[in-house]
């Protein structure tokens, strides 16, 4: 199983976020019910281990916290167009760090740069994509760990379980 930790945009940023998405015209446009926030990639895991991390996730507190995405950007080498916070609240980075000690523990592999949440717009960009910064202010009151499936039309993605935050 290809597993990753995120946090999903409620319904109003979600459609937000595709009607600029759709309008921006270039690459391949991430489908809005794909739009969401990863907070750590597992990779590929095993079932014995998916249990493990299904479990260890239960232990995990965190406090709920707005999240403002206001930076359009990109990854030119791979040709990624994103959205991120300016400023990155101390909670999002608690529940990262607390997530990543999780996988350590479970002996899986964490990247050890440093984390740059954003969220994907589009892929595949050939060209320079210049956007006003604007603020999708968001509650995040929750996040989910999610399975990964690569299928000729596109990622599939699955929730296998969501958790609040306190």
């Amino acid at each position: 199983m290809r597993l990753f930790y995120a946090i999903w945009p409620d319904d109003h940023t979600r459609e937000k976020l595709a009607s600029i998405s759709r309008n921006l015209n270039v690459g391949k446009v991430i489908p809005p019910e794909n739009l969401h926030l990863t907070l750590l990639f597992l990779g590929d895991i095993q079932d014995e281990l998916a249990m493990a991390i299904l479990s260890g996730t239960d232990t995990i507190q965190c406090p709920k916290f707005r999240l403002k995405l206001s930076r359009f950007g990109s990854f030119k080498r791979s040709g990624v167009f994103w959205l991120a916070p300016d400023n990155i609240p101390g909670e999002l980075i608690t529940l990262v760090n607390n997530l990543s000690e999780l996988a350590v523990m479970n002996n899986i592999a964490v990247e050890d740069r440093p984390y740059r949440p954003h969220m994907t717009l589009a892929r595949k960009i050939k060209t320079q994509i210049h956007l006003e910064s604007q603020d999708f202010a968001m509650q995040v009151s929750k996040f989910s760990l999610v399975e990964s499936k690569t299928l000729p039309q596109g990622a599939k993605y699955s929730v296998l379980k969501t958790w609040p935050l306190t």
